[in-house]
């Protein structure tokens, strides 16, 4: 559906609030082949939003992702978006928009039941250290930097 909206259409715009739920479902079964049923990928979210228009100033996103174990250690599915595309999009956003603020909402949903258990299971993932890895250029301090607030629940 992103990929279908010119949101450069909306000149006037000056909040954006996308809400997106990523389930998935994978396992491994006795006697059967590995399985795995997941809901589309918003791979056009950083193409939609190249063409915000100027008078942007606030970006709000809700995610709800399912919890992934490896190791034993609690991390989110970061596969419905191309964050690195994500990160040069926002960064060259904030270059046109220097008072461009985002705010991540990430709703984590328990791990799949078929999944290996978490050695911690009431941990939640460091979403906001991951995400920060992830959008490094748009972090940075050096350019003035996104200011982006994250929550977890």
């Amino acid at each position: 559906m992103l990929k279908s909206i010119d949101i450069s259409g909306f000149p006037n715009l000056r909040i954006l609030e996308l809400e997106y739920e990523y389930m998935l479902v994978e396992g491994d079964l006795p006697g059967l082949s590995h399985f795995r049923s997941e809901t589309s990928d918003i791979r056009h979210l950083p193409i939609f939003l190249r063409g915000l228009p100027e008078s942007t100033e606030k970006l709000i996103f809700h995610f709800k992702t399912p919890t992934r174990v490896v190791d034993g250690v609690s991390s989110v599915y970061w596969d419905f978006t191309d964050w690195d595309m994500l990160d040069r999009v926002l960064a060259k956003l904030h270059a046109r928009v220097p008072a461009l603020r985002a705010t991540f909402h990430f709703r984590v949903t328990s791990v799949n039941p078929l999944g290996p258990p978490l050695e911690n299971p009431g941990a939640l993932p460091d979403v906001a250290g991951d995400l920060k890895t992830r959008l490094h250029r748009t972090v940075a301090r050096d350019n003035g930097g996104v200011v982006c607030l994250v929550s977890c629940a």
